[in-house]
C-alpha cells in the first residue's frame, strides 16, 4: 500500500531536489493499516499460433507471502494488516511488524531521518540536522546532537543531549539524560539530569530533578524542582519556575486572545445593528436581510464568548492547582537566579549556601525561602 523499501531518498516532485536527510521508503505503519491487498490469480485462456495449433495458457501461480508477527491476513478482504503500530519488515516471503525497532549505529547520512510508529532503541546517537520521531518510547546509546526529536512515550538518553534553541525535543512521558546543553525541551512526565543543565530551557508538566548544577536558561516545571546548585559566580540569569502548567498557561493565553477578538466583532456588529435599527420602517428588504443576518452573527459572537469566559474561568482554576509545588536546592544558589512560584517571585542578590527550599506562602501568597543554615527570607 506504501512505498515501505524503496531504495534511495526523497527527490521533491517540483523542484527535483534531493532530501539527503530524508529517505524514500515509508516503512512506518499503524495498528489496523492495510500493508498489502491480495489479488487472487486468474486463469488464463488457451489460445493458438499461426499455424492453428492449441497454445496451453500457462497456470498463474498464487502469490507466496505470509503474514509474520505482529501481521493479520484478513482472507474474505484479502488484505494483510498491521496488528500494532510499528515498522513493516519483509523477510523472504514474510511479511512482519516490528514494534520495537532496532537500530545499530547512528540516526545519520545512512539511516536518514527516522520516523517510526512503535518503540525505537538505537546503540548509536542522533547525528546534527537529522529528525528522530517516533509513537512509542526512544532509548539512545550515545547523544543527541542538533536534532529534532519528536518521542510519544520516555525518552532516554545514555550520554547527554548538546543541542540548539532552534531544535525541539518533545516528550510526551519522561526524558532521562545524563546532562542538557543549550537544549529546548517540551515534556509532560519528570526530566531527570543526572549531571548538569547548561543554557537550556525546559517545560514540564512533572518535575525537573537533577543533583549536579542548573546553569543559564530557564525551567518550568509544573510539579516542582529538586537541584543541586543553581546559577553561577559570573552571575549567569537562570530563572526556576514551579507549579504553573506550562498547557494550561497556553490554553488560557489563546482564551484570552479570543475573547479579545472577539469583543472587537461584538462591538462592530453591534454598532452595524444599532445603525439598521434607528432606521425603522424605512429599512429597505436588502437591509432588513441584512438586520437579520448580523442578528444571527452576533448572537452567535455572545454564544462564544459566554463559552470562552466559563473557559478561561475553569482555566484559571487549574493554573491555581499546583501552589503547593516547591523549588529546593540542596547545595547553593548563586547571584542572578530568580526563583518563581506561581506568580510570586525573588530575585537572589547574594550567594545562598543550601539547603534552601522556596515555597508559596498560604496567607501572604509571597514567596518563601527556608533552610536549615539560612534564615527565613522575603
Amino acid at each position: 500500500s506504501k512505498d515501505f523499501f524503496t531504495a534511495g531518498y526523497y527527490v521533491d516532485p517540483l523542484t527535483k531536489y534531493v532530501d539527503y536527510h530524508r529517505k524514500a521508503a515509508t516503512p512506518s505503519v499503524v495498528k489496523d493499516e492495510v500493508i498489502a491487498t491480495v489479488y487472487p490469480p486468474v486463469p488464463g485462456q488457451d489460445g493458438r499460433n499461426i499455424f492453428g495449433a492449441v497454445l496451453a495458457a500457462v497456470k498463474p501461480q498464487p502469490i507466496n507471502f505470509r503474514a509474520g508477527k505482529h501481521v493479520i491476513f484478513d482472507e474474505a478482504a484479502g488484505v494483510f494488516k498491521a496488528d500494532c503500530n510499528g515498522r513493516v519488515k519483509l523477510n523472504g516471503g514474510l511479511i512482519e511488524v516490528l514494534d520495537v525497532y532496532k537500530i545499530q549505529g547512528d540516526i545519520g547520512p545512512e539511516s536518514g531521518n527516522i520516523e517510526h510508529a512503535g518503540s525505537l532503541i538505537i546503540s548509536g546517537g542522533v547525528l546534527s540536522e537529522f529528525k528522530l520521531s517516533a509513537q512509542g518510547d526512544i532509548e539512545i546509546g550515545e547523544t543527541i546532537g542538533s536534532a529534532e526529536v519528536d518521542c510519544g512515550g520516555n525518552l532516554t538518553v545514555h550520554n547527554g543531549i548538546s543541542s540548539a534553541p532552534n531544535k525541539k525535543i518533545t516528550v510526551k512521558g519522561n526524558l532521562h539524560t545524563k546532562y542538557l546543553e543549550h537544549a529546548t525541551v517540551s515534556a509532560e512526565g519528570d526530566v531527570v539530569v543526572e549531571s548538569e543543565i547548561l543554557d537550556s530551557h525546559i517545560r514540564t508538566t512533572g518535575k525537573v530533578v537533577c543533583p549536579g548544577r542548573v546553569r543559564g536558561g530557564e525551567i518550568i516545571a509544573t510539579g516542582g524542582i529538586l537541584i543541586g546548585e543553581v546559577g553561577s559566580h559570573t552571575e549567569s540569569r537562570t530563572v526556576l519556575t514551579t507549579g504553573i502548567n506550562y498547557l494550561v498557561a497556553n490554553a488560557f493565553r489563546e482564551a484570552v486572545e479570543k475573547s479579545k477578538v472577539l469583543a472587537v466583532t461584538i462591538g462592530k456588529l453591534e454598532r452595524e445593528l444599532k445603525k439598521l435599527e434607528m432606521m425603522g420602517k424605512s429599512i429597505n428588504h436588502k437591509q432588513r436581510e441584512a438586520l437579520t443576518e448580523i442578528g444571527f452573527k452576533l448572537f452567535e459572537a455572545r454564544e462564544q464568548d459566554e463559552q470562552l469566559t466559563v473557559e478561561r474561568k475553569n482555566l484559571a482554576v487549574q493554573l491555581q492547582a499546583n501552589r503547593s509545588a516547591t523549588i529546593t536546592i540542596e547545595k547553593q544558589v548563586n547571584p542572578g537566579t530568580v526563583l518563581r512560584v506561581l506568580d510570586s517571585q525573588l530575585e537572589v542578590q547574594d550567594a545562598l549556601l543550601g539547603p534552601i527550599v522556596a515555597t508559596l506562602d498560604t496567607v501572604t501568597r509571597k514567596l518563601t525561602l527556608t533552610s536549615t543554615d539560612v534564615a527565613k527570607k522575603e
